[in-house]
């Protein structure tokens, strides 16, 4: 007969819900992929049994930290190839590059929990069941700039650039590496109206923000990190963040509203 007395058994649930608490369907993702670490070392990818769980024996007195990822396969981001031992500040998911500007970032959640079992070794086999509760862990943006051609000119050449973020996250789900830098897709509406429909970025530091950038051609005819009441602009995940501007007798204001995933906020005096 095995001694199992050193064994912990742990059941791992996986669910999705927005930031507002409410069910995702895990069918709705293009991917989905669960990773062990023990002690802060990679170990393995795990995967559902035909039941759609994931068991797991483990010895105990080590400190596991289960990682999930939704829609980590994706032409925008460059997802890593793990190595028994990788530590899991080293473990990164990095947006992809196309010339100076960065990809949006796909529709990326995340989830992780730790779990550290007793080392006292007994005759009953410690169980446990671990949550993982995905959420959303980037942000979208839209922008809308009002009279911009009536002051700046005609021309096709308007488009926005988003900075100060980061382009890279770790396992832990903290931002890192270096700046990134987007340049949406924008086009004039039928009132004349610049449009960046939303697209996805990684978050704001916690105390950060985002630097909106207008320009025409290579020339910047416009920046802010702030709204007109002085406001940060930040990106939040699981958010959108809807960014009004308008060009009024030279006087340039910034509305900024945060709405939930998906939404445009409609009622906005422009």
């Amino acid at each position: 007969m095995d001694d199992m007395s050193g064994c912990s058994q742990y059941e791992l649930t996986v669910k999705a819900v927005t930031s507002d608490g409410e069910d995702i369907s895990l069918d709705s993702f293009h991917s989905l992929g669960v990773y062990l670490f023990a002690d802060s070392s990679f170990v393995k990818v795990l995967y559902p049994d035909e039941n759609g769980k994931y068991l797991l024996g483990y010895d105990k007195g080590v400190s596991l930290t289960f990682v999930a990822w939704g829609n980590l396969s994706s032409d925008s981001i460059i997802a890593p190839v793990l190595k028994v031992g990788t530590n899991i500040k080293d473990a990164l998911v990095q947006l992809k590059k196309n010339g100076e500007y960065n990809y949006s970032s796909p529709e990326l959640f995340y989830a992780s929990q730790t779990v550290s079992s007793s080392s006292t070794r007994s005759l009953d086999v410690e169980s446990d069941t671990v949550s993982l509760l995905l959420k959303r862990k980037v942000g979208a943006l839209t922008i809308m700039t009002k009279n911009l051609e009536f002051y700046f000119g005609k021309s096709d050449n308007y488009r926005y650039v988003i900075r100060e973020t980061k382009n890279t996250l770790n396992f832990l789900g903290e931002l890192t590496g270096e700046e990134a830098n987007y340049s949406p897709y924008s086009y004039f509406d039928e009132n004349r109206n610049l449009i960046a429909p939303a697209f996805n970025v990684f978050p704001s530091e916690t105390d950060g923000q985002i630097e909106v950038d207008i320009y025409r051609g290579d020339t910047k005819i416009y920046a802010t990190t702030t709204d007109s009441s002085g406001n940060p602009i930040k990106v939040l995940p699981g958010k959108q963040s809807n960014i009004y501007i308008s060009i009024e007798f030279c006087d340039i204001t910034l509305q900024y509203i945060v709405s939930p995933w998906g939404v445009v906020e409609q009622n906005v005096e422009f």
